[in-house]
């Protein structure tokens, strides 16, 4: 959650987060990219309302089928099952997109 948050909001850079997911690897599998959407997500729930307690896991679930349904097809480009850092980038270009999207959403 830490590493989606400094990355969303300018302190770190792309790279940060894949290390967290990647842990030295080349690629990382479709559980490593639903983790990084599970965060992203919590986090955005907590900007949106910070009084609001994260949901649960199963709660919070469907919504993050939801997301994993439109990102996938976005990172995993050659349909591996395995997302490449170079493929990462697309992630990172979607999640600037929805934080920015939420950023706007909540300054209205």
């Amino acid at each position: 959650l830490d590493a989606t948050h400094d990355y969303c909001s300018d302190n770190e850079n792309l790279d940060s987060l894949w290390e967290v997911l990647a842990r030295g690897r080349e690629q990382i599998g479709l559980d490593q990219l639903r983790d990084a959407v599970e965060a992203a997500f919590q986090l955005f729930v907590r900007k949106r309302n910070p009084k609001r307690r994260v949901q649960a896991e199963k709660r919070s679930a469907r919504y993050v089928d939801e997301i994993m349904r439109e990102v996938v097809p976005l990172v995993d480009k050659d349909g591996n099952y395995k997302v490449s850092r170079d493929e990462f980038d697309h992630y990172g270009k979607y999640l600037k997109v929805q934080w920015k999207l939420l950023q706007t959403d909540l300054h209205r």
